[in-house]
């Protein structure tokens, strides 16, 4: 029976469906605190039922699931317009937290975290699926925002965009993502993989590239292959890892790469487990490649800064406030800015061990610990 004095806090995660959002739920609910003014909190946490086995329940801690999580949209708006309302005004929790950033009524103490600034730059005319379902979730966010309390962003960047869609002054915060540690290489090792690209780079041996992505426009992986394309009539020897997620444009990438000259130099693959990741950015790559034109967040920069990496970025969005000053930019829309940014900085040895001995120091900022502390301190204040 529930104590009076418990504070109870609902978790709307049912919208989650990367991995990325998964991963975020994990660590923040790991780390959620027991207590509040010694009052016991207790979460009711929803979400997809084939994400319950990596959300364990325990005293303070329920994971719930229903149907509505593997419903297409916009059916899994059923969620959010009546069941979700439904429960929240018949138990009255003392905190909501929406991860997905929908809440589609008032409700004090509530906090909606946005995650996604794609539906507020991809404003695409065409009628398709992927346009109508954007701007519908442009929409629905702008009707959240009036609802919550409070707001919570991931980087400058994606706060200065998104607030300024909604055109409000309403509370928030900049909450950077953490990673998870098993990405973070050791110095020792670290310095080793620079030592043997400095030898390749003299010997002209074969250079390692990987690029983790999706299959969006956005993430430009055409004009990455077309990059390459560059290097490749250059005589320049590389080896191209493109780790690409789902996405309207899978079909696509893979047509041009199955066409592409330069094929056997190119490994695709998609669908793979973090461990996997992990090991090709440790074990196979020598330089890491980020070249998405908008972010919220950018996690997959930061593993890769924790990997160690030199990378070579797009200046866009928020990518230069989470790599700092020490990334090595580039144009992605002239394939010759690749090859000049690669020729004229992997060649300058010490210049790239020291930018990539600075920003894998700075990934130390973005850790899960603080994360989860400056959200449960901004939600419970």
């Amino acid at each position: 029976m529930k104590n009076p004095n418990d504070k109870i806090v609902y978790v709307d995660g049912l919208n989650i469906k990367s991995f990325g959002g998964l991963n975020h739920l994990i660590n923040i609910m790991e780390k959620a605190p027991n207590k509040i003014n010694n009052n016991k909190v207790i979460y009711k946490v929803w979400i997809k039922k084939s994400f319950k086995n990596h959300l364990k329940n325990n005293r303070n801690i329920i994971v719930k699931s229903n149907f509505f999580g593997n419903l297409p949209t916009p059916f899994n708006l059923i969620w959010n317009f009546f069941v979700f309302r439904l429960v929240c005004l018949k138990n009255k929790p003392d905190y909501i937290l929406s991860l997905g950033g929908l809440l589609l009524f008032k409700y004090k103490n509530s906090t909606g975290v946005y995650q996604n600034v794609q539906p507020f730059i991809d404003k695409g005319s065409s009628l398709n699926y992927q346009n109508l379902r954007v701007k519908m979730l442009r929409y629905l966010w702008k009707i959240s925002s009036k609802n919550y309390k409070k707001h919570i962003f991931h980087s400058k960047d994606s706060a200065n965009l998104i607030r300024s869609y909604f055109n409000t002054d309403k509370e928030y915060k900049i909450i950077y993502h953490g990673i998870n540690n098993f990405f973070r290489i050791e110095k020792n090792k670290m310095l080793d993989k620079l030592s043997n690209l400095s030898k390749k780079v003299e010997l002209n041996h074969e250079i390692s590239f990987t690029y983790v992505t999706s299959a969006y426009s956005y993430k430009n992986n055409k004009k990455i292959i077309k990059s390459f394309e560059n290097i490749y009539l250059k005589g320049f020897r590389f080896h191209l890892n493109l780790i690409v997620a789902n996405g309207p444009e899978l079909g696509e990438i893979k047509n041009i790469i199955d066409t592409c000259d330069f094929k056997s130099q190119i490994t695709f693959l998609t669908d793979i487990s973090q461990d996997e990741i992990k090991h090709i950015l440790h074990e196979k790559t020598d330089v890491a490649i980020f070249a998405s034109n908008f972010e919220s967040f950018g996690i997959i920069l930061v593993e890769k800064m924790a990997s160690g990496l030199p990378i070579f970025a797009l200046k866009k969005s928020c990518i230069p406030e989470i790599l700092g000053p020490n990334g090595n930019y580039f144009n992605i829309d002239k394939s010759e800015s690749f090859y000049e940014n690669i020729i004229s900085l992997l060649i300058n040895s010490e210049d790239i061990r020291k930018k990539t001995l600075l920003t894998w120091e700075r990934s130390d900022i973005f850790n899960w610990d603080k994360a989860a502390y400056e959200t449960w301190n901004f939600i419970f204040k």
